[in-house]
């Protein structure tokens, strides 16, 4: 018997989300490195503008299927309504961006990054707000499997879904980076003219929870006592806000490409990651990658993948605390003292597409 089984991509968006995308890019690579198996054909269900990236999976057993979902409302409109007709024929479905088609009557499988999108309600309408909330609710219950990536999203998920949870660790593609780019170019420029200072790395959205300002002004405070310092905040945003201080040695670069992400965290001495929330954290494992030191915020998930690797802020909201353990991370630089990392073996783009794929194995052999 052959499955169909389609690969619900349809929240990805360029430029946005970097960590669901980072994680769509994992699990379509590790899809392509592992090969389809006897028995299954793979359907990717993705927005239209995004074709240039998905055109990349097409294989002769995985097929590209666009479809308009290119706001909010018509993700909606996909979900609610024509999501059940187009998976009718279906064996499974795995949904990966924590909303599911609550009325396809197919073997559904959602990913639970985190739950973020309704706890932490910025730019939302009282309406919008519960409208989601409902709609999650729905998704995790009409689910019959939902993967978390990270033990800590699988504890903060409604306690009446947890006999259905299951926690495979999230990971992402390597991209390797293009000394020769335009961006790269600057940035290695940058990096050159300032080759005697330590340079910090900052990847943060304007998100309240992510706690870029409190950072920020961290940063500046070091700066402005000491210019051996430089730092570099990346995120998915165009400009700071105009009421932060403008400081030499503080280069906001926005959003940037994976390729030169790569290269600033490959050069770079020090990741600071101020978030107080995250579902999985794709930088704690950047910087673990890259043997870079890190500094972060003492939460459950940097301590899940990461454990005694960073050296950990104690009061995220306090400036002088954030100075304190970035001075730690600059003295551990400076001593060449050798940090051991946790085993990233987990965290393969292979292994965690061989996981996926073999629960969806699972769902479709139980009846």
């Amino acid at each position: 018997m052959v499955h169909k089984i389609a690969i619900d991509c349809s929240w990805y968006k360029t430029g946005k989300a970097v960590g669901y995308n980072s994680y769509i890019k994992s699990l379509l690579d590790g899809l392509i490195s592992l090969g389809v198996p006897n028995g299954r054909t793979y359907i990717i269900f993705f927005p239209y503008s995004e074709f240039d990236f998905f055109k990349n999976y097409e294989t002769e057993n995985i097929s590209l299927q666009p479809i308009n979902t290119e706001s909010y409302l018509n993700r909606f409109i996909w979900l609610l309504i024509l999501s059940p007709i187009y998976y009718r024929k279906f064996s499974g479905i795995l949904f990966t961006a924590g909303f599911c088609g609550i009325f396809c009557r197919s073997k559904k499988i959602l990913v639970l990054h985190d739950l973020n999108y309704i706890y932490y309600p910025e730019n939302f309408t009282f309406i919008q707000l519960w409208f989601r909330r409902v709609f999650v609710y729905l998704s995790l219950y009409f689910a019959d499997r939902i993967i978390c990536i990270s033990a800590s999203v699988k504890r903060s998920c409604f306690h009446v879904f947890q006999n259905k949870c299951i926690v495979i660790y999230n990971s992402f593609s390597r991209t390797s980076s293009n000394l020769d780019s335009s961006i790269n170019r600057g940035l290695f420029d940058s990096m050159k003219a300032h080759s005697d200072a330590i340079k910090i790395v900052i990847p943060s959205s304007l998100a309240v929870h992510k706690n870029l300002k409190n950072a920020y002004y961290a940063a500046a405070s070091l700066s402005r006592n000491d210019s051996k310092f430089i730092f570099f905040i990346i995120g998915n945003w165009s400009s700071l806000p105009s009421d932060w201080p403008v400081v030499d040695n503080i280069i906001p670069l926005g959003f940037i490409p994976d390729s030169d992400k790569d290269f600033l965290f490959r050069f770079c001495n020090i990741i600071l990651v101020p978030s107080i929330f995250e579902g999985f954290g794709l930088p704690y494992l950047e910087a673990m990658i890259h043997k870079k030191i890190l500094v972060a915020c003492d939460i459950e998930i940097c301590r899940e993948l990461a454990g005694f690797f960073p050296v950990y802020i104690n009061e995220p909201f306090d400036e002088n605390s954030i100075l304190i353990a970035l001075h730690q991370a600059v003295d551990i630089f400076c001593s060449n003292s050798i940090r051991s990392t946790p085993d990233l073996n987990e965290f393969t783009d292979v292994r965690m597409a061989y996981k996926y794929f073999d629960e969806i194995n699972k769902v479709l052999e139980h009846d």
